[in-house]
């Protein structure tokens, strides 16, 4: 253990001592050290005046920036860095378009311990049109990692289909998905391995215009979630590409009107975990959508901040939530491609309650305005941490004499001891049907490509049952 711990204050040394320095394939960067676990991370542009004036389709500086969240709920600066902006081994440079509704999108990994981002390989000041095309041979995408320790992982790059991305997710770190152009003018679903610059479509083009494109992403709690223009779908099975069609469920459906560019998950019951998950998700026309999952389903709980929705010319954005007490404390970003504003609100109501728009509007604090600075807030994330190992569990919630439902390494197991016939179905977590499963007089094995800390909804009897699968 005191190894471990020397060399880990000998590598931050490092980072902080060195302009731009090599580590292999990560970069240290002037200043960066290591990220405090439950700090807020901004990204933001710097909107050069002496660009901007030229062409608002041009190469920005992408900054990022760590805040503590204080007791009192206000927030202190921690570290701030650049992107790199100079080619050093196989890392690339990369910049951002303020323009760009989407440039500048983050998402932390499903494991926690990285940041993801893209940007554009190019000269400060470059003209990036992407509605006429950029250059992808000259100007590729850059796909970006952030570690908990700081370092930077820029080496993998991509030339696209006239070369924009609205979304990154990544489960480990260790290959990036992202929303683009892949071939046609329908945004797809792309996988990238890390240090890669060949990448796989997932979709047809034929299941992307059904689904009228992928706006954003997120991976999180074991799962990866996508939003089209109007509706939001779970993706099971993505361990490997290809993904069928097949395993993209749809699991919010089309609102009255708006559409959202991102969306949170906060498990509201951490001591039993995928128990009482609530989703947060912003809609451009109409405010904050508040759906709680039961049994399964997604359930709608209503709608808060109405007002800021209904402020001309913003768009609500990128959206990360936490449990607090009795209490989601939730953090957005509010922005109309250029300024823009890091806001903070609170519902009160907890899972599976209709949100309260009188108390959560109320509640609604803003932490950061770059109204008439030369920046623009761009995406917020929480800070990449490395996660505590969880305990091995196996649990049933409610197991009767006569049927019983558990896990067994990679299987879930029905017992079944009389001679009814038995149907029902298994659910992920975030609500997409997987398989359906028949049991009579026996047992029945369910094979499942469960990942560790995996949690399923079985299904059957009128009866809901948790597995846990965890090694």
């Amino acid at each position: 253990m005191k190894r471990i711990t020397f060399l880990c204050i000998a590598f931050v040394f490092a980072c902080i001592s060195t302009q731009v320095q090599g580590n292999g394939n990560n970069l240290c960067v002037t200043g960066a050290v290591p990220f405090g676990a439950g700090n807020l991370v901004v990204m933001k542009f710097e909107q050069d005046p002496a660009f901007t004036a030229l062409n608002s389709y041009y190469a920005a500086s992408m900054i990022i920036e760590e805040y503590k969240i204080e007791a009192d709920g206000s927030l202190t600066l921690i570290q701030s860095f650049n992107m790199p902006e100079t080619t050093e081994g196989s890392n690339h440079r990369m910049f951002g378009i303020p323009r760009s509704t989407f440039s500048g999108t983050m998402t932390r990994s499903n494991d926690g311990q990285y940041i993801v981002t893209y940007g554009y390989d190019a000269e400060k000041g470059t003209t990036l049109n992407y509605n006429t095309g950029i250059n992808a041979q000259i100007n590729p995408i850059v796909f970006a990692r952030i570690a908990v320790d700081g370092t930077i992982n820029s080496t993998t790059n991509l030339k696209l289909y006239k070369s924009e991305v609205s979304g990154v997710a990544s489960n480990d770190g260790s290959a990036f998905y992202f929303t683009g152009n892949m071939e046609t003018s329908n945004r797809g679903l792309g996988y990238l391995l890390l240090n890669d610059t060949t990448a796989s479509s997932l979709m047809s083009a034929a299941d992307l215009t059904a689904m009228g494109g992928i706006r954003t992403l997120r991976y999180e709690k074991n799962f990866l979630m996508i939003n089209s223009w109007a509706k939001t779908y779970s993706i099971t099975d993505t361990v490997m590409p290809p993904v069928d069609q097949s395993v993209v469920t749809e699991i919010i459906p089309k609102p009255a009107s708006g559409s959202s560019y991102s969306f949170c998950i906060v498990d509201t019951d951490p001591l039993n975990p995928g128990t009482k998950l609530v989703m947060y998700q912003p809609n451009d026309n109409m405010g904050v959508f508040k759906f709680s999952l039961v049994d399964g389903q997604w359930v709608n709980n209503g709608i808060c901040l109405t007002s800021v929705a209904a402020t001309t010319g913003t768009l609500l954005k990128s959206i990360v939530g936490k449990k607090s007490g009795e209490n989601v404390e939730l953090y957005m970003v509010e922005n109309d491609k250029y300024n823009g504003r890091l806001l903070k609100f609170t519902d009160y109501t907890g899972y599976n309650v209709a949100v309260n728009p009188t108390t959560t509007d109320a509640s609604l604090t803003v932490l950061k305005d770059y109204t008439g600075t030369d920046y623009s807030i761009r995406s917020v994330s929480w800070a990449p941490e490395v996660k505590a190992s969880t305990p091995v569990i196996s649990v049933t919630d409610n197991q009767e004499n006569l049927l019983k439902v558990y896990s067994n390494k990679r299987e879930i197991i029905v017992e079944n001891n009389t001679m009814q016939l038995y149907k029902g179905s298994v659910y992920n977590i975030v609500g997409s049907k997987v398989k359906d499963i028949v049991v009579q007089n026996g047992k029945s094995t369910i094979s499942m490509n469960a990942g560790n800390n995996s949690i399923y909804i079985v299904r059957i009897n009128g009866k809901s049952y948790k597995v846990f699968f965890n090694e």
